[in-house]
């Protein structure tokens, strides 16, 4: 690896990485992710974009002012406008894309003032518009919200700006519903799917990827494991970019696995990506996802995104009693809580548990019948011993109340 011209700095507060670069008098800051090996990735890349002179370091004009309390304000147009663009060019596509609608909204809403204006009742309600131009929808208001408040922790983080709240209002997302596919679905789906998409559905359900990995993955990802096999090393996943100490996610390949991996690479061996669509070239979110759900229509089955073949992975290692933990890890989930989704709403999994119980109560009541059993016969058995032949006895009384004199 290159070593990089500029140093990385850690934030204090934020735990991400950032460089400070001036050029003519001019000094701009450009934050990187939590993690330091993808921070140096990016501080190269930033270094060479800024010598083929894509960076501009031209001074611009500036709403931006210190207050007499110290803080720092700035027009919230003018923090939307450089967050978004530091968004586009350091994020991807549908995040900036998802991230500038959000933005906007919140911009209609607010409208024309600085920062510094902006207060808790604004933010609450921000909140009961979105709710009420969706009122169908599961989450709206709490996923607007979290973009908003991003836009602000990011103005904070870069000196742009300070927080217009001491505390920004709570955020509570409901859990989504588990999207899980039956196995006569899956039956139905692999057997109209051409051999190529059918291929791609059977690695996401065997590996358990999100759609977005299986897109992505490349022939880097593959990894000889100790045992003679092999296995899929995913660094930069999902939940990575969200932790403070981020953890590479390690998959097992099974053998169909393996085999289906070797018959696109083989298939394709000048493409650095594994599953390519007709064209040539890899899945991008849309097309991936229009091409499932066509293909859900076409075989009879519920309408169903890609997402559900990793569910389907999920559910069924809770069905068949894997520890809870051991799903986390190959998932990826940083919070077991997370997991929790896959086997609380695991139909096969609670019958198998109540199952259980049911069987060691029908073992207790016959353990208990057979005690019952030995304990009747035992006290039948006690009280023929304890009761002696009272005849003679009977013969006796009879004889002395009758005057019958008895023998001597």
């Amino acid at each position: 690896m290159a070593t990089c011209k500029h140093s990385l700095i850690k934030h204090p507060k934020g735990g991400h990485w950032y460089t400070r670069i001036q050029r003519g008098g001019i000094v701009k800051y450009f934050p990187f992710g939590t993690s330091r090996r993808q921070a140096e990735q990016d501080l190269q890349d930033l270094e060479r974009r800024i010598a083929r002179g894509e960076v501009s370091f031209a001074e611009q004009e500036t709403t931006q002012t210190l207050l007499s309390n110290g803080k720092t304000d700035v027009r919230i147009e003018e923090l939307a406008v450089k967050h978004l663009e530091w968004v586009k060019n350091n994020r991807t596509l549908g995040t900036f894309e998802m991230r500038q609608h959000y933005v906007l909204r919140f911009l209609d809403y607010i409208g024309t003032r600085m920062v510094s204006q902006i207060g808790l009742p604004d933010f609450d309600g921000f909140r009961s518009s979105e709710i009420r131009k969706n009122p169908n929808m599961k989450n709206p208001a709490s996923e607007a919200l979290r973009h908003i408040r991003t836009m602000f922790h990011w103005g904070e983080d870069n000196g742009i700006c300070d927080m217009p709240v001491r505390k920004f209002p709570e955020i509570r997302f409901e859990p989504p519903q588990t999207k899980t596919l039956t196995q006569e679905d899956l039956a139905t789906l692999l057997t109209k799917a051409p051999a190529d998409f059918s291929a791609m559905i059977r690695f996401g359900i065997m590996t358990g990827l999100r759609p977005q990995e299986v897109r992505g993955l490349r022939k880097e990802h593959l990894h000889p494991g100790s045992d003679g096999g092999f296995y899929l090393m995913i660094e930069k996943h999902k939940t990575a970019r969200h932790s403070s100490s981020p953890k590479p996610r390690s998959v097992p390949l099974v053998e169909d696995a393996q085999d289906i991996w070797n018959r696109c690479i083989q298939s394709h061996p000048k493409s650095p990506y594994i599953f390519l669509n007709d064209d040539g070239e890899p899945y991008i979110a849309r097309t991936y996802r229009q091409r499932f759900r066509r293909l859900c229509k076409r075989a009879g089955v519920r309408e169903a995104p890609p997402y559900s073949l990793r569910h389907c992975f999920g559910t069924a290692l809770g069905a068949a009693g894997v520890n809870q933990s051991v799903i986390s890890q190959l998932m990826g989930h940083t919070k077991l809580q997370t997991t929790a989704r896959y086997i609380g709403c695991n139909d096969e999994a609670h019958k198998k548990a109540t199952g259980i119980i049911e069987q060691k109560l029908r073992d207790a009541m016959s353990k208990m019948v057979k005690i019952e059993a030995v304990s009747a016969g035992s006290d039948a058995e006690t009280g023929k011993n304890l009761s002696p032949d009272l005849s003679p006895v009977k013969t006796e009384m009879m004889s002395e109340k009758q005057g019958i004199p008895r023998d001597h």
